[in-house]
């Protein structure tokens, strides 16, 4: 599924452990996280805003078109232990509806192009080229990205030191 890792897990499982030995640690990771969010919101909002603007087909109606589905599957994630520790802006193919669970793979190209038919016409079928939004996106901001998580970080470890 697509999704693109910003921050290095090590650093914020360290970080993480060293505000659970504070007082006020819980506050502190709660404003770690919420920082986070602020950096990447942005990104993701500029994603679903793409998905957005795709080219509306004929889709299920009552699903709404490929491109509102994946703008609602785009999330921000921001975890703080554990393997998956990290923050990450992703499309969570399992928000799809039932059976378009790995269309977010197959919109950005990760899987082979996928075929279906035109109009429900089971006699007529289409394959679908790829058509990626998701990686230029979040490519064109990673390094200001990382600079900002960095800020965070850095503003966490420096109340840290000063207690």
């Amino acid at each position: 599924m697509p999704q693109i890792r910003i921050l290095d897990s090590g650093d914020l499982r360290a970080v993480t452990r060293q505000l659970r030995t504070q007082a006020d640690g819980k506050e502190l990771v709660k404003e770690l996280r919420t920082g986070l969010r602020g950096v990447l919101n942005p990104v993701r909002d500029e994603v679903k805003a793409a998905y957005r603007a795709m080219p509306k087909g004929a889709g299920r109606r009552a699903k709404g078109s490929l491109g509102s589905q994946l703008a609602r599957a785009t999330r921000t994630e921001v975890r703080t232990s554990g393997k998956l520790a990290g923050a990450r802006v992703r499309v969570d193919g399992r928000k799809m509806p039932t059976g378009a669970k790995s269309l977010p793979a197959y919109v950005e190209g990760y899987k082979r192009p996928w075929r279906h038919p035109v109009y429900g016409n089971r006699d007529v079928w289409v394959t679908q080229p790829a058509r990626p939004r998701f990686d230029r996106i979040v490519e064109r901001h990673e390094d200001d990205v990382t600079r900002a998580v960095e800020q965070v970080l850095d503003g966490i470890r420096r109340k840290l030191e000063h207690r």
